[in-house]
């Protein structure tokens, strides 16, 4: 046993997996005390202004993450081989590409900038184009990043993770103090993007100091594959994010404000269960794969998501008025009432969250489709029902029981001849199935 322990210690799988997921949990804890710090400091007006920008610009860059699968299966791909010229090669040809779609997006955004302010009541405009410029550099970073997690370098990748959170929370911080407000806060995470790509750069560029650089051609096929991947990130961003930027434009900055205060406590339900689908995903797919047993990794999934949405609900729900008032200041006390069933609303995306990766783990391709348009009524119901915030939560509440019950039917569909087999042989479901 302590041999199969020390070997599992000693794998570079089982090391690199540690490292970034205690790197990027670092980096989720920063994030979080940045919402804290820019809750307090900007006040409820312009941190509502501040989430709504934050919001609108997480549904617009999905796109990263289709760069960053693909980047990384290319890369993995090419150093299992030992290719490291066509390595050096592809993060040589795609760095100028992904800087001239970032610009274009940057331009797009300029463009339309007034609507945009319009529709988000922007006190400053300017801190909405300067958000917009990091999309010059956030595709950079994303390929840069993408290379780093395909060569495994996960202690460079990590550092560069942290690094860029820590500069983002510091220059924020004082930037905001000097009188600078939203733009301030923006700035913080510019710069802080800006950190992590000279970080990254300077990384790639001594490894492939060395490389002789070989050809690289660019295949559209290879990007469908991509295709359910960048559907499953569009629906759960959606349903994520699409909440906040609408009661940025229906309601006072202030309620916006109070409404960001609850959306980022009650994201800590969330938060806590990343790690479940971080590790049921690659389990399930390599199982089903090889056409080993997998549902009982699913039912454990779920029971230790429903554990702690319980745990987290009845903490607000005891400690709701205490926590608003201790972490974001008396100015969003007015918020408190509604934590816990933001938290309910969290509590079954959570669920949404690990039945839509396991459809995508075991190749059920076409439910993701159907959920993405169960996704779109979030925001057209919220359009025509926002008397209150009470109503607007509701409304998120309801569209994630549908969907929550639609991909527990796809789920059920999809796995219906194992499930009845496991009936018929006896075994107990889902723990031995």
């Amino acid at each position: 046993m302590w041999r199969i322990a020390k070997r599992v210690g000693a794998s570079a799988f089982f090391k690199g997996t540690a490292i970034v997921f205690i790197a990027t949990n670092i980096a989720n804890l920063l994030n979080f005390l940045f919402n804290l710090s820019m809750g307090r400091l900007l006040g409820p007006d312009k941190y509502g202004e501040l989430g709504a920008l934050v919001s609108l610009f997480t549904i617009l860059g999905v796109v990263q993450v289709v760069i960053n699968l693909y980047t990384v299966k290319t890369v993995s791909t090419f150093a299992g081989q030992s290719m490291r010229g066509h390595i050096a090669a592809f993060q040589r040809i795609f760095t100028p590409w992904m800087f001239a779609v970032g610009f274009g997006i940057f331009t797009l955004i300029v463009i339309f900038n007034r609507y945009f302010s319009d529709f988000l009541k922007l006190s400053d405009p300017k801190a909405f184009i300067l958000l917009a410029f990091s999309s010059v550099l956030s595709l950079p970073v994303t390929l840069n990043r993408g290379v780093m997690q395909g060569l495994m370098s996960f202690v460079w990748l990590g550092a560069a993770i942290i690094t860029e959170m820590a500069v983002k929370i510091v220059l924020a911080v004082f930037l905001v103090l000097s009188g600078l407000s939203v733009f301030g806060a923006v700035a913080g995470s510019v710069l802080g993007a800006l950190i992590s790509y000279i970080m990254t750069f300077i990384y790639l560029n001594k490894r492939f100091a060395k490389v002789k650089k070989d050809t690289f051609k660019l295949s559209l096929r290879q990007l469908f594959p991509l295709l359910p991947a960048f559907v499953t990130t569009i629906t759960l961003t959606f349903l994520f994010s699409v909440d906040v930027v609408l009661v940025r434009h229906f309601f006072t900055p202030e309620t916006a404000g109070r409404y960001m205060a609850i959306s980022t406590l009650g994201k800590i339900t969330l938060y806590l269960q990343g790690p479940l689908v971080t590790v049921m995903f690659p389990l399930i797919t390599s199982r089903a794969s090889s056409g080993a047993p997998y549902l009982r990794f699913l039912s454990v999934a779920i029971l230790f998501s429903l554990l702690i949405s319980a745990f987290s609900m009845t903490v607000f729900a005891v400690f709701s008025k205490p926590m608003i008032n201790l972490l974001f200041g008396q100015g969003y006390e007015a918020a408190a009432a509604h934590l816990t069933h933001y938290a309910l609303f969290m509590g079954i995306y959570a669920l949404c969250l690990i039945l839509t990766h396991f459809l995508l783990s075991v190749s059920a391709f076409r439910p993701l489709v159907l959920l993405l348009f169960i996704a779109v009524l979030q925001p057209f119901f919220i359009f025509f029902i926002h008397g209150s915030i009470s109503e607007v939560i509701w409304v998120n509440i309801s569209v994630i029981l549908f969907y929550f019950t639609s991909a527990c039917i796809f789920v059920f569909v999809s796995q219906r001849i194992r499930l009845l087999k496991a009936i018929k042989t006896l075994q107990t479901y889902p723990l031995y199935a």
